[in-house]
């Protein structure tokens, strides 16, 4: 992989953490590298932070072109499931949506989806209508039995021992440069977090919190693929 081409991915990385945990484009590129590439070349740091801080000048410009080109889409249509598997969409504009989740591992690039109710194939999906201004009350989404999630619990502490409230916990693929899948989860005030995987799937977690100008981060912690898991005890140290 030549420098270039590894600085662009990069700088996709750290464009996703900048936005999933609302930090500023400088610190999560220094955040990515340190934790990720930390080897890496100086001009592969620089051409990375050149093409974020590009496209974080150019962010309005840019989401409008996509909004352009898209058909029924927004940025902000992602969301996050609550312990209770609760789930909210907001600023959706008025129209008719199919909602579906991550139903396994990424292969060849892609990942298979499950639909609403609880469907392989997005022509089976039940549409979502949702008029201007109005807020909608959507059917259980039951995932099929061949779809297994994974509960994985446990507690953030700072080097002292102490609950470290404010930080948020991150899972991603297992290998040194993979990616982060789906937002971040945060701590409650006594430390604890869960999250959920797919089963049978191999996973790595870590935590961060941010106040200032410094970074605090643990090690990432191995999930093995598996029915069950420990809970994880997750110590952040200061990075920056």
């Amino acid at each position: 992989m030549n420098a270039r081409h590894a600085a662009r991915e990069a700088a996709v990385q750290a464009l996703y953490l900048s936005e999933i945990g609302r930090i500023d484009p400088e610190t999560a590129v220094e955040t990515f590298f340190a934790q990720h590439l930390p080897d890496a070349e100086p001009s592969v740091r620089e051409f990375a932070a050149r093409l974020v801080l590009g496209v974080h000048a150019d962010q309005a410009v840019l989401d409008a072109l996509i909004a352009e080109h898209s058909a029924n889409w927004r940025v902000e249509r992602l969301a996050v499931t609550d312990r209770d598997g609760r789930y909210e969409f907001t600023r959706m504009p008025a129209g008719r949506f199919v909602i579906g989740v991550t139903s396994g591992p990424a292969r060849a690039g892609r990942a298979p989806r499950t639909f609403l109710p609880g469907v392989a194939q997005v022509s089976a999906a039940g549409r979502v209508i949702v008029g201007a201004g109005e807020r909608t009350t959507v059917s259980d989404f039951r995932l099929p039995a061949t779809v297994k999630y994974v509960a994985v619990n446990g507690l953030v502490l700072d080097a002292d021992t102490r609950p470290a409230e404010g930080a948020q916990v991150y899972v991603k693929g297992p290998a040194e440069g993979d990616r982060i899948v789906g937002e971040p989860v945060a701590v409650d005030f006594m430390g604890r977090f869960a999250v959920a995987v797919l089963a049978g799937t191999e996973h790595a977690i870590f935590a961060e919190r941010r106040r200032g100008t410094r970074i605090d981060s643990s090690e990432q912690v191995r999930i093995p693929p598996g029915d069950a898991q420990n809970p994880i005890r997750l110590v952040l140290r200061r990075r920056y």
